[in-house]
């Protein structure tokens, strides 16, 4: 078994202690049609498929050759490419209130994507832009999951 295979699985408890999780959520007289449960059960079932899809890649892959670092400095670049991320994340939750979230979640699609290589170009703007349009209806439009107002928009 290779790493995917073994993240997938462990993804995939999480999924499951995560829908568990979800089942015990009570339903009140202030729910909606999708109630308490709906998004956190949709999100469940995501993971659980996320997870199928890794273990079915892992699964399919050819071995390859580890590679050592060359430099020995490069051995930690994981952890510095995490708190990049954290950092960008933490960006979003403080522009979030300011600016709205499809523009905030636009700016944070667009920053994930040049922090990992894409050049800044129209084809960035129109994948940040046509992604903030498709999870805000997602979410505000087919969910009915209100964003909170922002002090611009």
């Amino acid at each position: 078994m290779n790493k995917d295979v073994v993240g997938g699985l462990i993804l995939l408890c999480l999924a499951g202690a995560y829908y568990w999780a979800t089942r015990q959520i009570a339903d009140s007289s202030l729910s909606d049609e999708v109630g308490a449960q709906g998004l956190p059960t949709i999100l469940g079932f995501l993971l659980a498929g996320l997870a199928v899809l890794i273990m079915a890649r892992g699964a399919l892959a050819r071995p390859r050759p580890v590679a050592m670092a060359a430099d020995p400095e490069d051995a930690d670049a994981p952890p510095r490419r995490a708190l990049g991320l954290l950092a960008i994340a933490a960006g979003y939750v403080v522009l979030a209130p300011l600016v709205g979230y499809a523009v905030a979640l636009a700016l944070l699609i667009a920053s994930v994507a040049a922090y990992e290589g894409m050049t800044l170009s129209w084809r960035l703007a129109a994948v940040a832009t046509g992604g903030a349009v498709v999870f805000w209806l997602l979410f505000v439009q087919l969910l009915g999951v209100e964003q909170p107002q922002s002090w611009l928009f």
